[in-house]
């Protein structure tokens, strides 16, 4: 079969978009400014890694960065207005290669974060303040965290690694839920639909309730019903087990 001139050059055009969507990521950096107060964020279609800033950050400013496929179009940059962080812009069209976008967020030390998004997983490390987070479809993974936190999902895994948080509420409609904690809590609640549980906490007297439609409970801990520490757990379709991590 014969090539025409058009053809060919139509062809050379397709392989250099494509090459240069699988070229990798370009990352861009803001620097939103001061911020105090309670901070809201609001995201769509993106992966979130939240953490306070430290050492060599600018710590009374939000810094954004953003992680794009390299050569695409995005719809719009970070915006900051009214305590909210608007971070829903999504890739411009384009005939060829997929495109992703995740985002890295630094907040000041002891910033009240409340994350809304629908699809994406997010992460946040090391955050002093009370941290609210809820998604339609996304892993939540939490580090470190030393303030309340409410977590809930609708589709998605729940992971919870060495905080000091004293009140914590988990709540998966699909999706596993994983506490660890690394000092007694006061209060912990989960709950998921379908996906087991499974809590970690410091030895001490903990007031336990757990109920399960269908699944087996697995309790290492010490019950007392005068215990100020509380844990509650309920599955409508997976397995609970309570251990003690010391």
């Amino acid at each position: 079969m014969k090539t025409t001139p058009i053809a060919a050059a139509l062809g050379f055009a397709l392989t250099v978009a494509l090459g240069g969507c699988a070229s990798g990521t370009e990352d861009t950096t803001w620097d939103l400014g001061a911020f105090s107060g309670d901070l809201t964020i609001e995201i769509a279609g993106a992966d979130l890694d939240l953490r306070e800033a430290g050492p060599g950050d600018a710590e009374e400013a939000i810094t954004v960065t953003r992680h794009a496929t390299a050569g695409r179009d995005i719809e719009a940059d970070p915006s900051l207005d009214n305590q909210i962080l608007d971070l829903t812009a999504e890739c411009g069209f384009s005939l060829v290669g997929d495109c992703t976008i995740g985002y890295e967020v630094t907040v000041p030390p002891g910033t009240p974060v409340t994350v809304s998004g629908d699809s994406g997983s997010v992460t946040a490390v090391a955050l002093g303040a009370a941290t609210t987070i809820s998604t339609d479809s996304g892993a939540i993974t939490i580090e470190e965290a030393a303030g309340p936190l409410g977590l809930r999902t609708d589709n998605g895994a729940i992971a919870v690694h060495d905080v000091s948080s004293r009140s914590v509420e988990a709540v998966s409609s699909n999706g596993a839920v994983d506490l660890g904690f690394g000092e007694v809590p006061d209060e912990v609640s989960v709950a998921t639909e379908n996906g087991a549980v499974t809590v970690s906490v410091p030895a001490a007297d903990y007031r336990v309730t757990t109920t399960t439609d269908n699944g087996a409970i697995d309790n290492d801990l010490t019950d007392s019903g005068t215990s100020p520490h509380r844990i509650d757990v309920t599955t409508e379709n997976g397995a609970i087990k309570l251990r003690n991590g010391d």
